[in-house]
């Protein structure tokens, strides 16, 4: 199992460089800044075979992501040098668990502050003319949205004019992802880096 999964990392990894060949290319072409003639018989066996290789890399690519979910192998083999873990003795074992600890209360922690930001609504309006009273121009209005799916944007109200509206967090799915995957290995690894210097 292992040399299979050492052949699939090494096969992701070396075969990346053709992917980002045929998104270079694709883009040159898109520009019509093509230095190939795309006619040549050259260029189209070119372009089949990092087609083919794109496409295989993209089945290999989500059959390891897959096996890294549900094989404690393939876990072992590819996050442990991901995450810097070395148990070679009782202390380092000791300082994974100390790290692991942290990082995992610390993400915690960040996931439990996006919850509370994604379903907070808050809005600050200018009132319209007719809807003003004793003085009062601006409103202020807080809801809570909990929905398990995304909702369309809705139209606003063109009486009100928004000055400040914040509706959950503004970062995409895949910005907020990357940025929980940074801090987990960040905290990981400064909190056992830590332990290190002080036991």
């Amino acid at each position: 199992m292992n040399r299979t999964i050492r052949a699939v990392q090494t096969y992701l990894v070396l075969a990346f460089t053709f992917v980002i060949a045929v998104a270079v290319w694709h883009s040159l072409q898109q520009n019509n800044l093509g230095v190939l003639d795309q006619n040549s018989i050259f260029a189209t066996i070119a372009w089949e075979i990092l087609s083919w290789n794109l496409m295989l890399w993209f089945v290999g690519l989500f059959a390891f992501l897959v096996a890294l979910v549900f094989s404690s192998e393939a876990r072992e083999a590819t996050l442990t040098r991901l995450a810097n873990i070395k148990d070679r003795d009782e202390r380092e074992k000791y300082i994974t668990g100390r790290a692991a600890r942290s990082a995992y209360l610390s993400t915690l922690s960040i996931m439990i502050l996006l919850l509370v930001l994604s379903v907070v609504n808050l809005k600050v309006t200018n009132l319209p003319d007719g809807a003003q009273a004793d003085g009062k121009t601006k409103a202020v209005s807080i809801g809570i949205n909990l929905s398990l799916t995304d909702d369309t944007q809705l139209g606003t109200d063109k009486k009100e004019q928004a000055l400040v509206e914040s509706k959950g967090i503004p970062l995409s799915k895949t910005a907020i992802i990357f940025a929980l995957l940074t801090w987990q290995l960040f905290m990981f690894n400064r909190t056992a880096r830590k332990e290190m210097l002080s036991a």
